[in-house]
C-alpha cells in the first residue's frame, strides 16, 4: 500500500503540447478503498466545456497512478486530431479522439458544437466507421 498521503501529492503540473503550448492541469489522486488509487488530470481553462481530461489507476499506489497519469497527458497531446483553417476544421488522419459534452464533443482539449461535429463529418458520408464508447473509464 502507498504510504504517501493524497495531499502529498502535487495539486497542479504543467505539460507542452505538439504545438509547444504549455497546458495547465489540477491533478487529483484519489485512493479507492479496497480497489487501489485513481488520479486524474483536468485542464485549467476558461472554458465551461473544453479542455483535456486525462485519467489513470493503479492498484498499488498513488504514486503509479501518478505516473499512468502524466504519461498519458503527453501521449494526449502528442496528437493532433483536428487543424483549424479560418473557419474549418478537418479531420486529417480520419481519426478522432475525445469525450462527449453536452453540447458537443470535446477534441484536442476544445469543444467542438454538434453542428460543426455533423460538418466534420459530412465530407465521408456513404463511409463506415467504428464508434467505441467503453463502458468503464479509461483508465
Amino acid at each position: 500500500m502507498d504510504s504517501t498521503p493524497e495531499a502529498d501529492f502535487p495539486s497542479s503540473e504543467s505539460f507542452v503540447d505538439c504545438a509547444g503550448a504549455r497546458r495547465h492541469f489540477e491533478l487529483e489522486v484519489r485512493h479507492l478503498p479496497n480497489h487501489g488509487y485513481a488520479a486524474e488530470a483536468r485542464e485549467v481553462t476558461t472554458s465551461e466545456h473544453g479542455g483535456y481530461v486525462f485519467k489513470a489507476f493503479a492498484e498499488a499506489s498513488g504514486t503509479m497512478a501518478l505516473a499512468r497519469l502524466r504519461g498519458k497527458v503527453r501521449q494526449g497531446l502528442a496528437q493532433r486530431f483536428l487543424i483549424k483553417d479560418g473557419a474549418t476544421i478537418e479531420m486529417p488522419f480520419e481519426r478522432i479522439r475525445g469525450r462527449i459534452d453536452s453540447e458537443g464533443v470535446v477534441v484536442d482539449g476544445r469543444l467542438v458544437s454538434w453542428d460543426e461535429f455533423l460538418e466534420l463529418l459530412q465530407p465521408y458520408e456513404g463511409w463506415e466507421f467504428d464508434l467505441r464508447i467503453p463502458l468503464e473509464p479509461d483508465w
